[in-house]
C-alpha cells in the first residue's frame, strides 16, 4: 500500500494523534467529574480565562467538543498506526493497531480515575482554552448537534418536571455546596432544617406536658403576676381542676395592665380562647394557621383529649434557624462534650440529633428522645446511675426523679470496643 510519507513520519503522526486523543479524553473525563456547582462558580470567577468561564457556564459545549475530537483523533491514531506498521497485511495491521489503542485507552482511563479531584479541576481549566479553539473551528458541524441535544434535554425535562427531588438528593446538593465553599456549614444546616421541616409534627417540637407551666383559673391576679415575674414566659395557660382542662391563655401584658389600672377582673376574664391542635398536626400547616389567625401559642392534645404539651411560634422558628434564646432564659446546654467520646446530654435530646452526633443508629417507633429510648429499653422509670447499652454506646442516667430523666451521660461501650478491635 503506497504512501507519500515515510515509515518514521507515519510513526510520528500516530504519536501526535495519540497524544491528541489522550488530551481530549482527559478533558471529557474531568468535565464529567466536576460538579455543576463548581462549573457555576467558575463562570463567575474573574481569575479564570474568559473561554473557561464560557465553557463551564454551558458544560455541554465542553463535553460535545471533546467527545467529537476524541472520536476523530482515535480514528486518525489507529489509521496512522496501521500505516506505520506496513508492509504487514492490512488485516493484521488494522487488528494490531486497534488492539494497541484499546489497551492504551483502557490504561489511560484507569490512570485518570486515580487523579485527585482538585488536581483534575486544575488540569481541566488549562484544557478548556485548547478545546475552545476547536469549537469555533467545527462550529458548522457542532452547532446542529448541540441544538439536537438541547431539544432532547428539553423533552426529558418536561417528562420529569413533575417529579420532585427526594430529600436525599437535596441533601446531596447541600453537601456539594458545603464542600465547594459556596455554603457555610451553618447555612447548609439551616437549609437541611427547611427540607426536613415539612415532615415535622407538633409532637416533635412541643414543650411536653410535664414542663408546661399553667395556672389555676381560680387564683388571683396577684398570684398570676407573681408567677409571670418568676418565670421566663409571656403567656401562661389557665385551667380548671387539672391541666387537661385548659380554658384559656393569659398574656403578661394584660395581667399587669389590669393590676396597674386597678381593674376588678378575674383571671378567666383576661384569658383568650385556647387554640387546640392534635399531636400529629404538621408543623408547616400549623405555622400557616399561626400566621393567618395571628396566634402565638397552641395547646397540643393527645388522642384521648388530654393535654400533651404546648407549642409556640418560637418553637417552630427555632426548628429552622436554631435556638434564638431569650435574655431571661437560663442557658443550659443540651449537649456537653466531656472529651474522649463522652457526652452529657439532656434527656429531651432528640434521637435523630444523637444519631447525627455519634454517627450511629438508635431510632425506634415508640420514642423520639434519649429519655424515651431509655424508658422503652428498660420498661420502667430508672433511677440515677442506671445503665443501658445500645449499639456500641453506654447510656448512664445522670439525674432523674420518679417521673422523668433530666440528664444522661453517654460513652463508648468497652465490651463493644473490644469486639471491634478483635474484628480489626
Amino acid at each position: 500500500m503506497g504512501s507519500s510519507l515515510s515509515h518514521g513520519e507515519w510513526i510520528a503522526a500516530a504519536i501526535v494523534c495519540g497524544l491528541f486523543y489522550l488530551v481530549c479524553d482527559a478533558a471529557r473525563f474531568f468535565a464529567q467529574q466536576v460538579s455543576a456547582v463548581t462549573l457555576r462558580r467558575w463562570s463567575g470567577d474573574s481569575d479564570v480565562d474568559r473561554s473557561t468561564r464560557w465553557f463551564n457556564y454551558d458544560a455541554r459545549n465542553l463535553q460535545l467538543v471533546s467527545g467529537a475530537l476524541l472520536q476523530g483523533s482515535l480514528i486518525l491514531a489507529i489509521g496512522a498506526t496501521v500505516m506505520a506498521i506496513q508492509p504487514a497485511p492490512i488485516g493484521t495491521a488494522t487488528a494490531t493497531a486497534a488492539l494497541v489503542w484499546l489497551i492504551i485507552a483502557f490504561l489511560w482511563k484507569f490512570a485518570l480515575a486515580l487523579v485527585p479531584e482538585d488536581i483534575g479541576e486544575i488540569l481541566l481549566k488549562h484544557m478548556i482554552p485548547f478545546t475552545h479553539f476547536f469549537y469555533y473551528l467545527f462550529w458548522p458541524v457542532l452547532f446542529p448537534l448541540r441544538q439536537m441535544f438541547a431539544r432532547l434535554d428539553e423533552q426529558e425535562q418536561q417528562e420529569t418536571e413533575a417529579e420532585e427531588p427526594t430529600q436525599e438528593e437535596v441533601q446531596a446538593f447541600i453537601d456539594v455546596g458545603e464542600e465547594e465553599g459556596i455554603l457555610e456549614p451553618s447555612e447548609g444546616k439551616m437549609i437541611h432544617s427547611v427540607v426536613e421541616f415539612g415532615d415535622r409534627v407538633a409532637r416533635e417540637l412541643m414543650t411536653p406536658r410535664i414542663d408546661v407551666l399553667a395556672f389555676n383559673a381560680r387564683g388571683t391576679l396577684d398570684d398570676l403576676a407573681r408567677l409571670f415575674s418568676e418565670s421566663k414566659y409571656s403567656r401562661i395557660p389557665i385551667y380548671h381542676d387539672s391541666i387537661d382542662s385548659i380554658t384559656g391563655i393569659v398574656h403578661i401584658k394584660e395581667v399587669f395592665e389590669a393590676i396597674l389600672k386597678k381593674e376588678s377582673k378575674s383571671v378567666p376574664e383576661l384569658a383568650r380562647p385556647p387554640f387546640f391542635v392534635p399531636e400529629t398536626k404538621k408543623v408547616s400547616e400549623l405555622l400557616r394557621e399561626f400566621q393567618s389567625e395571628h396566634i402565638q401559642v397552641a395547646v397540643v392534645v393527645d388522642e384521648f383529649g388530654g393535654t400533651a404539651g404546648m407549642i409556640t411560634i418560637e418553637d417552630i422558628v427555632e426548628e429552622i434557624v436554631g435556638d434564638i434564646g431569650d435574655e431571661h432564659e437560663a442557658v443550659e446546654a443540651t449537649v456537653v462534650d466531656l472529651g474522649n467520646d463522652e457526652y452529657l446530654v439532656s434527656g429531651l435530646l432528640r434521637v435523630e440529633t444523637l444519631e447525627e452526633m455519634l454517627d450511629a443508629h438508635f431510632a425506634g417507633e415508640d420514642y423520639e428522645t434519649v429519655a424515651g429510648m431509655i424508658f422503652t429499653t428498660l420498661g420502667r422509670v430508672p433511677k440515677a446511675g442506671t445503665v443501658v447499652t445500645k449499639n456500641g454506646y453506654r447510656f448512664e442516667v445522670d439525674r432523674a426523679d420518679r417521673r422523668r430523666i433530666y440528664r444522661v451521660r453517654i460513652s463508648r461501650d468497652p465490651e463493644w470496643q473490644e469486639i471491634e478491635e478483635q474484628r480489626a
